[in-house]
């Protein structure tokens, strides 16, 4: 599904495009687009208007934003305390993906007074930055006991791409006991909630070939 956008001064939130041509198509001006997702799409937003405010979204698809003429957008907001699309604290630009695992918000470094935020901006055209991009860990722990694990091969590519099917197991490492079980979603993802404060190891295994069973230490 795709989401139009013509007329101006519109509000746009929670929204999900996936598997679309354009995710977001936006014609009118002055519109807001927050806390929503663009996913598999050939574009994750057209863009042929000005003064737009996007922030907190985040995107994942091989070209995440088209522009025309003269357009553009603040792709950030003012940095501030709260729930970000990622789960994590700090509320301020948005999460830039892509399906082969190099988008910008995947390779970039860290920022060191903030670790939720990439250490530089993110240029995505003329007049078009994300001055708060957020940073893409491997592994996201957020307040409400869901630990979300992001998949990948051997290349560095996200494991949605295998056949078979990806499953991981989280393990308490002091009892051994198997605290959950999550399978791996369409996004490369295995999402396990409702877990306790703790430490432990993680094994991903892959079925029908088992030929990724690997533990990693856990989070406390």
């Amino acid at each position: 599904m795709d989401i139009d956008i013509i007329g101006n001064n519109n509000i746009v939130e929670y929204a999900i495009t996936n598997n679309a041509y354009s995710g977001f198509y936006i014609v009118g001006n002055n519109t807001i687009i927050k806390n929503s997702y663009a996913i598999n799409n050939t574009c994750g937003i057209y863009l042929f208007s000005v003064n737009n405010l996007i922030y907190n979204n985040l995107f994942n698809n091989t070209n995440n934003v088209c522009l025309y003429g003269n357009s553009w957008a603040y792709w950030n907001t003012t940095l501030s305390s709260g729930r970000n699309i990622l789960g994590g604290d700090w509320i301020g630009g948005n999460v830039w993906l892509s399906p082969n695992g190099t988008g910008y918000s995947q390779v970039c470094q860290p920022l060191s007074s903030n670790p939720e935020f990439c250490s530089q901006p993110y240029v995505i055209g003329p007049n078009n930055i994300d001055y708060l991009p957020l940073r893409y860990s491997k592994m996201q722990r957020v307040q409400n006991g869901t630990i979300i694990i992001n998949v990948y091969n051997v290349n560095g590519e996200p494991a949605s791409t295998a056949p078979g099917v990806v499953y991981g197991l989280l393990v308490n490492a002091t009892n051994m006991h198997v605290v959950a079980m999550a399978y791996m979603n369409n996004n490369s993802q295995l999402i396990f909630s409702n877990v306790p404060a703790g430490t432990y190891t993680l094994y991903i295994y892959h079925y029908p070939t088992l030929a990724s069973t690997r533990p990693s230490t856990g989070v406390t």
